[in-house]
């Protein structure tokens, strides 16, 4: 059920009508016991409907305006938003007059504003499609007989950045046809129809072999024996870290994990667990030799003079990556 605020009887109503050029809208407001601030939007709103010319705040604009300029103030304001190309802040300085009133007067005239589309006038807002076109009609007509040229719509073939609209392209890991911009499409090589596409297809693209990053992946055993060995290696260093000294037990302490042997050259290079090539570290320290090998291909280059990318691929087998 709609508020007694906002419901306005067809008496009521048509007293708005009969007296807007005579009473004040506060006196209008007292008359039918409504706010002055509903009463002044009814007026707006009966404005715009084209039953009532002005609203009582803008007849006493109108009327200062058509004295001191001598011709009416459709003319005026057209002549200057049209033919002066000024705008409507410029406007309210020259004529002393805040910008929401001119907007307001422009409107109840039906004078269309610069920049504007016609769902943004509140002029069209209120009528049919063909009082929309016999309102731009006759105001296209009136700019005319003042000299203006309207300038053609910038839109379609029209602009100047008109590429031929939409392009069809293929997704390159679903198959599927889309369209896009032409200004969108930056690699013919890469083109996806969605984002879930684009993932699964740098998924395989950037993924294992096919990543410069690669470095053979995670090696499942240390070849046979490799337990023994390693108790070998703790026992022979004291159980202890050889970088820091921290023992068995302190380790499991302070890093929440037991002691680790290190190879010194990777075993992924050497494939070999040598002792001397063996040595026990904590979590900590085996995190700092691993960044000292971080350049492995000056390695590989030197001890088997082909590039690291070369080596995983030929050297490494299948069954010992992840």
């Amino acid at each position: 059920m709609a508020f007694k605020e906002d419901w306005w009887t067809e008496e009521e109503v048509q007293y708005l009508i009969e007296n807007v050029m005579f009473k004040t809208t506060k006196v209008i407001a007292e008359e039918l016991n409504r706010t002055e601030s509903s009463t002044h939007y009814k007026l707006k709103f009966l404005r715009d409907k084209g039953l009532i010319e002005y609203t009582p705040r803008e007849t006493k604009t109108v009327y200062r305006l058509e004295s001191k300029y001598n011709m009416p103030v459709k003319e005026i304001l057209n002549k200057m938003h049209w033919v002066d190309e000024k705008s409507i802040k410029t406007m309210s300085t020259e004529l002393g007059l805040s910008r929401k009133c001119i907007s307001d007067l422009m409107d109840s005239l039906g004078i269309k504003r610069r920049g504007m589309s016609d769902s943004q006038n509140n002029r069209y807002k209120h009528s049919t499609e063909e009082e929309r076109k016999a309102i731009t009609k006759k105001a296209n007509e009136a700019l005319r007989s003042r000299g203006y040229v309207p300038r053609p719509h910038m839109t379609g073939e029209n602009h100047m950045n008109w590429k031929g609209g939409l392009g069809t392209y293929t997704c390159c890991h679903c198959g599927k046809e889309f369209e896009r911009p032409p200004s969108h499409v930056h690699n013919l090589d890469f083109l996806v129809c969605s984002d879930a596409c684009r993932c699964a297809e740098m998924s395989i693209r950037f993924s294992d072999g096919n990543n410069s990053l690669w470095r053979g992946g995670k090696i499942k055993h240390r070849g046979n024996g490799w337990k023994k060995t390693k108790t070998m290696i703790k026992t022979r260093d004291g159980h202890k870290c050889r970088i820091c000294g921290i023992t068995e037990e302190e380790s499991l302490n302070e890093n929440g994990c037991s002691l680790e042997v290190h190879h010194k050259v990777p075993y992924r290079i050497t494939k070999d667990n040598d002792p001397e090539n063996l040595v026990t570290v904590c979590n900590k320290c085996h995190k700092l030799f691993e960044d000292l090998w971080f350049n492995e291909e000056d390695v590989v280059k030197k001890t088997f003079g082909i590039s690291i990318r070369q080596f995983y691929r030929e050297c490494v087998s299948d069954n010992e990556v992840d």
